[in-house]
């Protein structure tokens, strides 16, 4: 199952999907407080869906740094 992740993981990221690339790396990590999905899915387009807007000049580093904090943030790892 993980490798399937992995490959969405890719695909998201190649298709520039903000919202593909939460769940993703939601499906991707564990809690260890509750989380608030919402709060989640909203934080996380504002930090990384900039990122990922062609002509940007975000780079792939910059979004990984920023998806990794809001899941934190949000209590996953």
């Amino acid at each position: 199952m993980q490798r399937v992740n992995l490959i969405q993981l890719l695909m998201v990221v190649q298709q520039h999907d903000s919202r593909g690339l939460a769940e993703v790396m939601l499906s991707l990590s564990k809690p260890f407080k509750k989380v608030d999905e919402r709060g989640y899915y909203r934080t996380f387009g504002r930090r990384v869906g900039r990122y990922l807007e062609p002509g940007s000049g975000g780079g792939f580093g910059q979004a990984v740094n920023a998806a990794l904090s809001t899941l934190t943030d949000h209590g996953m790892r």
